[in-house]
């Protein structure tokens, strides 16, 4: 069973909600564990859960197969799920989780207004990825993603395949790969198999 201190940050309503409700998070809230690359299983009807370490990148799947980024959850994060997205782990992540029912009882009372809030947090950050996507080039898109990870990971050196970057930005992986080999022949990176190495950070913030 969770701790109170554990139950309080994931559901910062829980200190205003009805004595039943913190009864039913007690009893159906759950501490996950997932790995680097793993996806959120839908069998225990996820509706809800808050990153406690590590981050989830959210992506939309399209008729062909292909898969459309749209943004990122991190640390002391919550997410409200759809079954529509996928949500894959982009480190080794711990998260507290609960299922439908649990979610359905939170919304009837202190928790409405919080998951709302959320839902509305998700939704502002897809369309800035939709905006980038639509008014920002290639070469913008992809600076502002290789500076942005570089200072989560705080390092110059990335594990970014091109497919990868390329579903992040919206783009084709050919496209990328022109991208980087220009960017390489410039010096602002060396861009390897599976790895980046941002080698001049100034040049690549004036892609932006």
């Amino acid at each position: 069973m969770l701790t109170e201190e554990e139950l309080t940050a994931a559901f910062p309503f829980y200190e205003k909600a009805s004595k039943k409700t913190r009864e039913f998070l007690q009893k159906n809230a759950e501490k996950n564990y997932f790995s680097k690359g793993e996806r959120l299983p839908y069998e225990n009807g996820v509706r809800y859960f808050y990153i406690r370490r590590g981050s989830v990148n959210v992506f939309r799947e399209g008729e062909n197969g292909g898969e459309f980024f749209l943004y990122r959850a991190a640390k002391d994060n919550g997410c409200v799920t759809s079954d529509l997205l996928k949500y894959e782990f982009a480190a080794a992540s711990e998260v507290i989780v609960f299922n439908e029912e649990c979610f359905v009882q939170a919304c009837s009372g202190a928790g409405g207004a919080y998951f709302l809030s959320v839902s509305r947090k998700q939704e502002e950050s897809a369309v800035l990825q939709f905006d980038s996507i639509m008014f920002d080039s290639v070469e913008s898109r992809l600076a502002s993603v290789l500076l942005a990870a570089s200072a989560r990971a705080r390092s110059h050196t990335l594990n970014f395949t091109h497919e990868q970057l390329a579903s992040f930005i919206g783009s084709s992986r050919e496209v990328v790969t022109r991208k980087l080999s220009a960017l390489s022949e410039e010096g602002v990176l060396d861009a390897g198999r599976g790895k980046i190495i941002l080698k001049n950070k100034e040049a690549l913030k004036k892609k932006k």
